[in-house]
């Protein structure tokens, strides 16, 4: 899959772009790791558009910047297999940072960094 023209499956009312240091390392890290599935992949641009339960998620490579992953969380909230994706994601080499923990404000959550900083939060309402 290697393509630099939009697929209608593109074409939301709301996605996230974010600078990864290294293409390469992070589409392994959506793909392998987190479970994040192929949209469109464009490998000599250094760009992908993912897709995770209903989300567009789209990386680009910018090598050279300064900072990354500051002040940026982004969350995924999942209405079914909560804990059987946390189970999966635990059991694989992924830097979680907060494990699950119910929130007064009704969400369940855990929490993990990506290569360049990131913070995505995985959450379901609580019960």
């Amino acid at each position: 899959m290697n393509n630099e023209t939009m697929i209608n499956k593109e074409f939301v009312p709301f996605a996230v772009e974010v600078q990864v240091s290294n293409f390469s390392k992070s589409l392994e890290f959506y793909i392998d790791l987190l479970e994040f599935k192929a949209v469109r992949i464009d490998k000599n641009n250094k760009f992908a558009t993912l897709s995770f339960n209903n989300s567009i998620f789209m990386i680009k490579e910018v090598p050279n910047l300064k900072q990354r992953g500051i002040g940026v969380q982004l969350r995924f909230i999942l209405n079914k297999d909560f804990k059987k994706y946390f189970d999966k994601i635990k059991s694989k080499e992924v830097n979680m940072i907060k494990p699950i923990k119910t929130m007064s404000y009704g969400l369940t959550r855990f929490t993990v960094k990506d290569p360049d900083g990131f913070e995505l939060k995985f959450g379901t309402k609580s019960l």
